[in-house]
């Protein structure tokens, strides 16, 4: 009964965006957000139901379903009540608006295709090197080279915003080239969730500011998708993730994913379970909210909303925060922090982003508090969709990122806008001087003759 009210909460949250943006919510950050948080803590619920689906879940050793089914019931008023606070930030006029792309010509300027991909290539290089993106290492500033830094930091983004402006130049026939390129060299790092994740946001893109896919491109660049993830499955299943977190280039890791994607038996031949225990032990989410609550019900949350600024910490840069990455991994992580803090099994939960700060604030202050961020995320997202500029485009790429890598937590989110700070006035400064100088190199032409 309860999960069913959880469900039944998760449901409504859907329906309210629905039936309120006006067809513009499959575009939005927010909306996105949430049906990926349904997939997390409701839909694999159900899977989980299926006689097998939990076979071996190591997450969930020891923990009793009363216990998940009422941190799933806690999440999913959370995920109701950040849904209820950002339609009402937006407000009529703002669940109605579709972007204004009137300055859309003047913002893809600085944006030019050609200069993103002359950008992106060093990052690629240093990422298909084993030292960039996904690369499998600590990330720690003080042992990176300035390129590291960047790729591990940017690459994802960059290869995002080369796309949309390759599609915003070459027009609608470029889709389906051009996105499966982006799959391609995504995929090539070896995460598989950034294949999906990469696909869902430019698709938002190119609906958002100009004519939306057909469905027979968005059926295509999704089933390249799934291929690329499925083979990326099948490489990491047969050796790890060698082939990714060495240097072996593009091409190789290419090869291999190539070769690994009809060898059906690499994966089967491997599992020791069904592929449903495997995909809903990678997708559950739920575990965590019922293994805090669990915890809750002998000790008192961890650090208060106090916690949560500490946990927001993690967004500021080392060269502000010096000695950030001198702390221990209970400080500079929150999850782990409350995995010691509850007495968790240590193993890699995934709490998602309504499910971080359940054990920092306890269950009667998250509901409030997740009011708040479903407000100020709405705030954010009006600003980016208000209208076309540089700026503008790259923060919406930064927001959209940051919500579709839910399994991360709220925090996470601030660490990929924080990059923002430094981007968004650069596009803002190089919009304006190419306007400044597009302007002086118009042709003045000779005033006509009046006749008498």
């Amino acid at each position: 009964m309860v999960l069913a009210f959880a469900l039944i909460l998760q449901g409504v949250s859907v329906f309210l965006l629905w039936r309120h943006l006006f067809g513009t919510w499959l575009y939005r950050p927010f909306p996105l957000m949430i049906i990926v948080a349904v997939v997390y803590h409701g839909l694999n619920e159900l899977l989980l139901l299926i006689p097998g689906a939990d076979m071996g879940n190591m997450y969930r050793a020891g923990l009793d379903l009363s216990d998940v089914y009422l941190g799933a019931f806690v999440v999913s008023g959370g995920i109701l009540i950040a849904s209820l606070a950002y339609l009402v930030a937006l407000g009529h006029d703002g669940r109605r608006a579709h972007p204004d792309i009137s300055g859309l010509q003047a913002a893809m300027r600085p944006l030019d295709w050609r200069l993103l991909l002359a950008v992106t290539i060093p990052l690629a290089v240093v990422t298909f090197s084993g030292r960039g993106y996904g690369g499998g290492v600590i990330l720690d500033s003080r042992n990176m080279s300035f390129l590291e830094i960047i790729a591990s930091a940017l690459f994802l983004v960059l290869v995002i915003l080369t796309t949309f402006a390759f599609v915003m130049k070459h027009g609608r026939r470029s889709f389906i080239p051009a996105v499966a390129v982006q799959s391609v060299i995504v995929a090539a790092c070896g995460q598989r969730l950034e294949v999906l994740l990469a696909t869902v946001v430019i698709c938002m893109m190119v609906t958002a500011f100009t004519v939306a896919p057909t469905k027979r491109q968005l059926i295509t660049v999704f089933l390249i998708s799934s291929l690329l993830v499925v083979s990326i499955t099948s490489v990491r299943a047969e050796s790890d993730r060698v082939l990714f977190n060495s240097d072996t280039g593009l091409f190789q890791r290419v090869a291999g994913m190539g070769t690994a994607l009809f060898d059906v038996t690499t994966v089967e031949g491997r599992a020791e379970r069904g592929m449903l225990a495997q995909v809903t032990e990678r997708f559950d989410a739920n575990e965590w909210a019922g293994a805090v609550m669990h915890g809750l019900d002998t000790q008192e949350p961890m650090g208060g909303l106090g916690g949560v600024f500490t946990s927001l910490g993690l967004a500021v840069p080392t060269i502000i925060n010096h000695s950030k990455l001198e702390s221990g991994l209970s400080v500079l992580n929150n999850k782990w922090a409350q995995v010691y803090y509850f007495h968790l099994v240590p193993v890699d939960h995934l709490p998602g982003h309504f499910g971080l700060w359940l054990g920092l604030v306890g269950p009667w202050i998250y509901l409030p508090l997740m009011g708040v961020f479903g407000f100020a995320f709405a705030k954010l997202e009006k600003w980016t969709l208000r209208k076309a500029s540089a700026a503008r485009i790259i923060l919406f790429v930064l927001l959209a990122v940051g919500a579709l890598f839910y399994e991360r937590g709220i925090p996470s989110m601030f660490v990929v806008l924080r990059y923002g700070i430094v981007l968004c006035p650069l596009a803002f400064w190089a919009q304006r001087v190419l306007q400044k100088l597009s302007a002086a190199t118009m042709p003045i032409e000779p005033p006509s003759k009046c006749s008498k």
